[in-house]
């Protein structure tokens, strides 16, 4: 049984069915340790025995976990039939289950051992797959079985195991038992004497190394080995050797013997003849080739995928329940901090505040439950306190985990949010002053209006004129001129509350919203403190200057229920103000007869012209930047007024919107020009483009297109050769359908035109989706962009956009060889202005062409 036990390294006992142990081998030093300390549980270990010997059927293996953890198999021993006895196999671990090092610890505190020991005992207890304590199991039952009905061993008499051991036919048969038992397995058994000379190796060599095990007899492992590996190697065994000690998992490579090499995990211990002289050692060698390579390819993996980390240009990490627990370098980079600083923090530490660290934690995790990743845009902060804005997206590493445990990655988008913010800005602020533009009002007013609703509050609309501001620009210049309406735009600020909202429309023209006003009287404090501080003199540019203003008022709900309509009875107020001298300020009332009678006056004076026939066509010539050819016109509608002359459409349009006059004079004006173009086209005038402009009320209307298509099958004029001039704001009140409208347009053969581009909210997204043909500047940016760099900059970015997008750009109110110079140098294709051409009628037009396609040829 010694034999066996050091074969096998497991412990072993044979007993009566009364209990008696008749043979036994090899107790583990833990479990010996625990019952000699304890002698009560050696008493539970015998009676739990017992009561399985009791109990134990034929066939039957019986697996069952000692009081001191360990594992212990109790089989029945058979002869002819009749149960004689049990076989204990005692003492392991199952090679799939890891040792609770933390329970035999605690343990051997428990019951006063040394705790390195007792671990170290633990640490040699063999460890078996299920599969092979079955055939131990099996082998020694059937072995012990044999024994007996040869006469060779006898249950009841241990000393007699001694002449069993000595008889030939035993030793010869317990050899085949285990030369079954080794093959049964899937390692290589082998055994050396103590000069490492192979005495045995089973039959599995032939599938680890390709050889037959008699080749292997008398040759050293280290033969079978690279040069170095072999040094290695022999070192070690030597090593072992002196130390007469057990080793497991020694990994090195062998020539297999068609000369490829193996990887091969050899484990053994030594064994000793009677007087304890090293005889050698047994063992087993396992091919881990596969495991070995899968292992080299998941590290290069590893490391690959570290490089990529490691050099990504974003910033990547992991975080569990709001702790980082890992960052990239450039993470690191990004915000400042070492791996130190950051690893075991909470993400806490990265935000301004907790309501913006909780907001973004909330809809990460409602993105991740509604499309398994989440990203948001925030505001972060580095460890030099600089704010910066990020993208951040994260994905967790187990959608079943609850955990809270995300892969994360951000991006420092700040330079585009600067980007955005600052073309946001531009677009609802006034270049000049940087006051809030007509767009942002309009949006302020409906803000303030929906609060003064629901609190029962009044709004006021403030719209100011400075009185004789033109003498300042016509006298000290345009310089001084903008200077002043800075100065003014911060008296006014600093005039009102800081919720209260302060606009430039445009020229000398400043528009006020006061929110959430409970006492009307504070309307009219508020309005002569504005003046009072208008009134103060300034000193611009070494001029000591003194400015006044006129301001009107209107209220809400009073006097109207959205920002059109309060913007507009304000100004009449303010027409008022103006037309009693200035330097006051006036409420908006219904009494307000005499503009509104010049209103209808107008109203009806604008029916009656277009009924005789009183409205015509200029044409303003548009002309190629670079080689002053005449591309196209634009047509402009005058009214020939009998008394006052050829009036221009600011005086009398915004009546003809208002009324509904618009419709049929925009019919009108179309019609008009197909015509026009028809008597050039058959004078054998070259085709030029005719641009028409297009009222926000007519673009509005259902059937505006059904129109547009019903004048040209009328007139049987070429759509090729006109192009439909829309302003921002009709586009913007309603995208989608402006896009439908647009396409139907652009499928007639019609060039579409986007008119004072930048003067509203300018919606770069979407100007693709627009099919423009052309982009035209306003006139305000045009005059100023030679000499104001915040012009320049607007200019140069509507040009820059136009031809990254492939829309022809178009300047209009250029009047000044600075004007076109500062526009040829940045790219604009197209202008038109009085330094090229005035407007003219259809004649003087014909002439203009005539002239320059002389000069042509």
């Amino acid at each position: 049984m010694d034999l066996f036990h050091r074969l096998t390294e497991g412990c072993f006992m044979i007993a009566d069915l009364k209990g008696k142990v008749l043979v036994k081998a090899g107790c583990q030093d833990i479990c010996a340790r625990f019952h000699k300390t304890h002698p009560h549980t050696r008493a539970h270990c015998f009676e739990k025995d017992c009561f399985l010997t009791r109990n134990v059927k034929e066939g039957k293996c019986l697996a069952y976990r000692c009081k001191n953890n360990l594992w212990d198999v109790i089989t029945p021993l058979m002869v002819s039939g009749k149960h004689v006895g049990n076989f204990f196999l005692g003492h392991f671990l199952y090679e799939d289950e890891a040792p609770d090092i933390v329970w035999f610890e605690q343990q051997a505190e428990r019951f006063g051992f040394n705790k390195e020991d007792y671990i170290a005992a633990l640490m040699r207890v063999p460890r078996w797959s299920k599969e092979k304590v079955r055939n131990i199991v099996e082998f020694y039952v059937k072995m012990l079985s044999m024994f007996t009905h040869l006469g060779y061993f006898n249950l009841q008499c241990a000393s007699e195991i001694k002449e069993i051991k000595r008889n030939g036919e035993f030793l010869e048969e317990s050899l085949k038992k285990f030369q079954n038992l080794a093959e049964a397995i899937n390692d290589t058994v082998w055994e050396v004497d103590r000069e490492w000379v192979y005495t045995y190796v089973s039959p599995r060599i032939r599938d680890l190394l390709g050889y037959e095990p008699k080749e292997m007899i008398g040759r050293q492992p280290f033969n079978l080995m690279p040069r170095l590996g072999g040094k290695r190697a022999r070192e070690f065994f030597t090593e072992l050797v002196n130390q007469r000690e057990a080793f497991s998992g020694f990994e090195h490579t062998v020539f297999h013997k068609n000369g490829h090499l193996v990887v091969v995990e050899t484990s053994g211990r030594p064994f000793f003849d009677k007087d304890n002289n090293l005889l050698g050692f047994r063992g087993v060698d396992r091919d881990v080739t596969s495991r070995k390579d899968a292992e080299e390819k998941l590290k290069k993996r590893e490391a690959t995928l570290d490089s990529i980390l490691k050099a990504s240009p974003i910033g990547i990490g992991l975080i569990e329940n709001r702790i980082f627990r890992w960052t990239n370098d450039f993470f690191l980079k990004m915000f400042g901090y070492s791996a130190e600083e950051i690893k075991g923090n909470s993400s806490r530490m990265l935000y301004e505040n907790d309501e913006e660290f909780d907001r973004v934690r909330r809809l990460q995790y409602q993105d991740i439950a509604q499309k398994g990743f989440g990203e948001i845009e925030t505001r972060v902060k580095r460890k030099d306190g600089e704010v910066i804005d990020v993208y951040l997206s994260s994905v967790p590493l187990d959608l079943s985990d609850h955990s809270g445990a995300l892969c994360f990655t951000v991006m420092d988008i700040t330079e585009r949010k600067d980007y955005d913010r600052e073309l946001e800005h531009k677009a609802t602020h006034d270049t000049l002053t940087g006051l809030a533009n007509r767009r942002l009002l309009e949006d302020r007013i409906w803000q303030s209006m929906a609060y003064a609703a629901r609190s029962n509050k009044n709004i006021a609309i403030l719209l100011l004129d400075l009185d004789r501001f033109k003498r300042v620009n016509d006298i000290l210049g345009h310089g001084t001129g903008d200077l002043l309406l800075d100065e003014v735009a911060k008296r006014l600020t600093a005039s009102v509350r800081k919720y209260d909202t302060v606009a430039r429309f445009g020229g000398d023209e400043f528009s006020i919203v006061l929110a959430e006003i409970l006492d009307l009287d504070d309307v009219g404090l508020i309005t002569q403190k504005i003046l009072d501080n208008l009134s103060y003199p300034m000193e611009i540019n070494g001029h000591h200057l003194e400015i006044q203003g006129s301001i009107g008022i209107s209220v809400f709900p009073q006097d109207g229920s959205d920002p059109e309509t309060l913007i507009k009875r304000a100004d009449l107020a303010m027409y008022q103000a103006k037309k009693e001298g200035g330097d006051t300020f006036r409420y908006f009332s219904p009494e307000m007869t005499v503009k509104a009678q010049e209103m209808f006056s107008l109203e009806s004076e604008l029916r009656e012209a277009f009924k005789k026939g009183e409205f015509l066509l200029y044409y303003q010539p548009k002309a190629d930047i670079q080689s002053g050819r005449v591309l196209g016109c634009e047509a402009l509608l005058r009214w020939q007024h009998p008394q006052k002359g050829v009036l221009t459409p600011d005086h009398f349009i915004a009546v003809a919107e208002e009324s509904g006059l618009i419709f049929p004079l925009s019919g009108w004006v179309l019609e008009e020009a197909c015509r026009q173009s028809k008597i050039w086209e058959n004078l054998g005038i070259p085709p030029i483009q005719i641009s028409i402009n297009i009222s926000a009320r007519q673009f509005r209307q259902a059937s505006f297109v059904k129109k547009i298509q019903d004048v040209f099958k009328k007139t049987a004029a070429d759509p090729r050769r006109f192009s439909l001039e829309l302003t921002e704001s009709m586009v913007l009140q309603d995208i989608p359908g402006a896009i439908r409208i647009m396409g139907q347009l652009k499928d007639m053969g019609l060039t579409l035109q986007l008119d004072d581009f930048g003067t509203g909210f300018s919606n770069f997204s979407n100007l693709r989706e627009f099919k423009l043909g052309y982009l035209k500047i306003d006139r305000s940016f045009i005059s100023n962009a030679p000499k104001d760099p915040s012009a320049a900059v607007v200019v140069q970015c509507i040009l820059a956009i136009a031809h990254k997008l492939g829309i022809t750009s178009v300047a209009e109110g250029v009047e000044t060889p600075e004007h076109l110079q500062f526009l040829a140098e940045n790219g604009c294709r197209e202008f038109q202005g009085h330094l090229f051409s005035r407007a003219l009628p259809p004649d003087e037009f014909l002439k203009f062409l005539s002239a320059e396609m002389k000069e042509l040829h």
